[in-house]
Formats: structure tokens, C-alpha cells, sequence
């Protein structure tokens, strides 16, 4: 599973880091955009996109993850996917992993598609450098289809789900 550690400001800008994988995501919800560096095939890329949200359904379906108190929502991505998220209102954020947010708390575990990937915060890092509030810069700037073309150009057309395990 991925070590999240995510930081915040207090002008709505966020980052979260993923252990194992040269990535981060940095959220500014002032201004509505967020910047991923995203790694591919030994690559450093900067992918700028707007923030976007799924019409999210809370169950009243509970569970514990690093001891903070979770709630379950249901949802699907842009591209049809099945998301589930577990969000915590203890962290009064309404962020995640990866380009997952809108809920009324932070979401520690999200599983797509029924585990074909799954997102679960390992550890929270409530000390937070100023310093580390920046968007990421180093790596080739693309739009998020051009990087999606690129993850076409090395992966092909690979039919069927693909699971990730990381540890």
C-alpha cells in the first residue's frame, strides 16, 4: 500500500505525496486547479488539469482507518469508473488521493472498480514544512490527454483490469 502524506495551507493548497512512486499531487481549491507529477517509463511529467468531482452518494456504512472514523460514499469517475471512498470528517478537508475530493472530510482509502486499484493512507503527517506547499515544476509539462496518449503509446490497448500491488 502507498505511504500518503498530504500537507495543507491555508489557502486551500495541498499536497500529497505516494511512496514507491515518484509522484505528487498538489491540490489549490482558491483557484480551482491541481498539479500532478506523474512518472512514466523514467519520465518526470507536470500534468495541470482543473479540479473535478463525482456526484458522490454517502451510505450510512462506517469503518476505522488509522483510527480516524469513516464514512462510506459511492460514486463513478468521468470515464464510467466504480468508486468507492472511505472519508473521514475528523479532517475537515475535502481532498484524497489522486484527483479524488468533494466530500465533507478527507478520504483515507478509495478502491476503484472493486479493487482493481485501491488507495489506503498508511500514515498521516500532521507536521507540516511551509516550504513543502508548492506545486510541483520539475518534469515535461502536458495536458492530461497528451499524457494519456503516452500511457497509450508504452502500455497499449490492454484489455481487462489491471491490478496494482505495491508494498
Amino acid at each position: 500500500e502507498p505511504d500518503v502524506t498530504e500537507t495543507t495551507n491555508q489557502h486551500g493548497g495541498m499536497v500529497m505525496k505516494f511512496g514507491g512512486a515518484n509522484s505528487e499531487n498538489y491540490k489549490n481549491f482558491s483557484t480551482q486547479l491541481q498539479v500532478e507529477k506523474k512518472e512514466l517509463a523514467d519520465k518526470d511529467y507536470i500534468v495541470q488539469d482543473s479540479i473535478h468531482s463525482i456526484a458522490w452518494k454517502v451510505s450510512g456504512e462506517t469503518k476505522t482507518i488509522l483510527g480516524y472514523k469513516c464514512k462510506k460514499a459511492t460514486g463513478k469517475t468521468l470515464r464510467g469508473s466504480d468508486v468507492e471512498a472511505w472519508y473521514t470528517e475528523e479532517i475537515p478537508l475535502a481532498s484524497g488521493p489522486e484527483t479524488f475530493n468533494g466530500l465533507p472530510g478527507m478520504i483515507l482509502m478509495v478502491d476503484i472498480n472493486k479493487s482493481e486499484f485501491v488507495y489506503t493512507a498508511v500514515s498521516i503527517d500532521k507536521k507540516v514544512e511551509k516550504k513543502e506547499l508548492k506545486a510541483p515544476s520539475k518534469g515535461k509539462k502536458v495536458t492530461p490527454d497528451e499524457f494519456a496518449k503516452l500511457q497509450k503509446e508504452i502500455f497499449g490497448n490492454q484489455n481487462g483490469p489491471v491490478r496494482i500491488v505495491t508494498n
